[in-house]
């Protein structure tokens, strides 16, 4: 089973960040980060994380500490990831960037090679 995760403190912005997703996965269960628990972290076989809105920054005063311990496919999609990367003690920036920005690739990955246009959010 897939567990798509809201990260989004208004439901409204549901309808932009969540439900999109929903309808990719087709069958899964849905739930709001603040209400995730033991069991439904349990019966995952894979998580995804949405993104939120770019002025909502409630998610981060959630405890995601089981990331550390969860050994099956995460994807954390903008707010996802940052949750993903506090679980693992990376430090966040405040930085925004919004729009096409040169990116430079500085060590080899199967991804991505050269210099190319990216979009930020």
């Amino acid at each position: 089973m897939i567990l798509l995760i809201s990260t989004c403190m208004h439901e409204l912005s549901e309808l932009e960040f969540v439900l999109p997703l929903k309808k990719i996965i087709g069958t899964c269960a849905l739930r709001h980060i603040s209400k995730v628990n033991k069991n439904d972290i349990a019966k995952a076989d894979k998580i995804i994380i949405s993104g939120t809105a770019l002025a909502d920054f409630d998610y981060l005063e959630t405890d995601v500490s089981w990331l550390k311990t969860f050994d099956r496919p995460v994807l954390g999609i903008c707010a996802g990831l940052q949750l993903i990367a506090r679980a693992f003690d990376i430090p966040l920036r405040k930085k925004l960037t919004i729009g096409v920005r040169p990116v430079h690739v500085v060590k080899d990955n199967a991804l991505a090679e050269g210099t190319f246009n990216a979009y930020f959010l």
